[in-house]
């Protein structure tokens, strides 16, 4: 599938299920968002950082095939969409696991 915005439905697709299971009424995630969404932020500012440069300097890049063009610090908005999305998923995942299956944690 070739698509120039192959990253951006990836990203889309990733973060869809837990955003919307983020309200379930039994496990409540959205009230953690107070200490989530800070906690992305902390993380993502400093890889944003090294990745601009690193992208800059031509250490690495983006495949344009799959990216919108729109770009931002030399960052495809898709990349910095993936450092706050992709740890919101974790950060879901590692809160709903022992919810949802218990036994794991023995």
């Amino acid at each position: 599938m070739e698509s120039q915005y192959l990253y951006a439905y990836i990203l889309i697709g990733s973060f869809f299920i837990p955003f919307i299971a983020s309200f379930y009424p039994k496990h409540p995630f959205y009230k953690e968002w107070r200490s989530v969404i800070p906690s992305i932020f902390i993380v993502a500012i400093p890889f944003l950082i090294w990745d601009s440069l690193f992208t800059s300097w031509k250490v690495w890049g983006f495949n344009d095939k799959y990216i919108s063009g729109i770009k931002f610090l030399y960052l495809p908005i898709e990349e910095i969409l993936f450092f706050f999305i992709i740890p919101y998923c974790s950060l879901f995942v590692f809160y709903i696991i022992p919810i949802l299956l218990p036994r794991l944690q023995k």
